[in-house]
């Protein structure tokens, strides 16, 4: 709120918080609440038979499991079971003991709690299939978890980390986790900057003359790491109106790597975008 109020325009945000996601100022490159719903038909489409919805016991999160009981509904499939985790939680026997009944969990809650259920269930003899955002899996938390993350699927807006487009990143920021979303996010963010503000005429950048040169462009140039982006024309979705990068890639944990499954999908069908 505070960059809004004072109109100073935010670039390559989490694309979580409403302001992200639908004020005039923000400028996101992921898919945001998009994923979630995507994520869900994902599950149908992989053909699990029952699918549990884990998540922090917080009113916060009940937009989103609307979203995801919406999506699988759409699909024909069951509407997911909800298994709500205490925010404080630091034991996960009981979550896990739940979460093993059902072939298939979509995970709406933090890192480290997330690989908390996951190891928890592993131990209870589970194997759930799990399904969480790219957010989730940094690479501390990919070498923590081990061959239980073995076989989660994930999502990114942008390629994976051993995606040859990330050598110039990483021999500029060597020493930094590039299987992280927002560390990715940020370096796009940079480029889609530099290249925005390169065609500015004038010896003065403010607030006001980067929000005008990004609100006008139409042809964004992300240096290939996502489609040609349009910053004038808003995603016909209320509460999702900034969401420009409507494109997932869909990957999978494998020997402890996150790797990908197939290419790009456009999430915008039949949204008229």
């Amino acid at each position: 709120p505070i960059l809004q109020d004072a109109g100073i325009p935010w670039l390559a945000s989490q694309a979580v918080t409403v302001q992200d996601t639908t004020s005039k100022y923000s400028f996101p490159l992921l898919a945001g609440g998009l994923s979630f719903s995507a994520m869900a038909a994902r599950t149908v489409q992989d053909g699990c038979k029952s699918i549990a919805l884990v998540r922090y016991d917080l009113p916060v999160t009940a937009g989103v499991v609307a979203l995801v009981d919406s999506t699988l509904a759409k699909q024909g499939a069951k509407v997911g079971d909800d298994i709500t985790v205490p925010p404080t939680a630091t034991t996960f026997d009981s979550v896990a003991a739940e979460v093993s009944q059902y072939q298939c969990a979509i995970s709406l809650i933090p890192a480290q709690a997330f690989l908390g259920v996951v190891a928890a269930t592993r131990q209870a003899g589970g194997n759930t299939r799990f399904y969480t955002l790219s957010g989730t899996l940094s690479g501390p938390i990919l070498q923590q978890g081990g061959a239980a993350l073995d076989g989660t699927v994930t999502s990114s807006s942008f390629p994976v980390a051993n995606d040859p487009i990330w050598a110039k990143a990483k021999a500029a920021a060597p020493g930094v986790d590039w299987n992280y979303l927002y560390t990715e996010s940020t370096w796009v963010g940079y480029q889609v900057l530099a290249n925005v503000l390169k065609d500015v005429k004038t010896t003065t950048i403010d607030a006001k003359t980067v929000e005008t040169a990004l609100s006008s462009a139409t042809a964004v140039n992300t240096d290939g790491f996502t489609p040609t982006l349009d910053f004038a024309k808003e995603l016909p979705v209320p509460g999702l109106n900034r969401i420009f990068n409507p494109t997932i890639i869909f990957n999978k944990v494998v020997n402890g790597a996150i790797v990908a499954t197939g290419g790009p999908v456009n999430l915008s069908a039949g949204l008229g975008h």
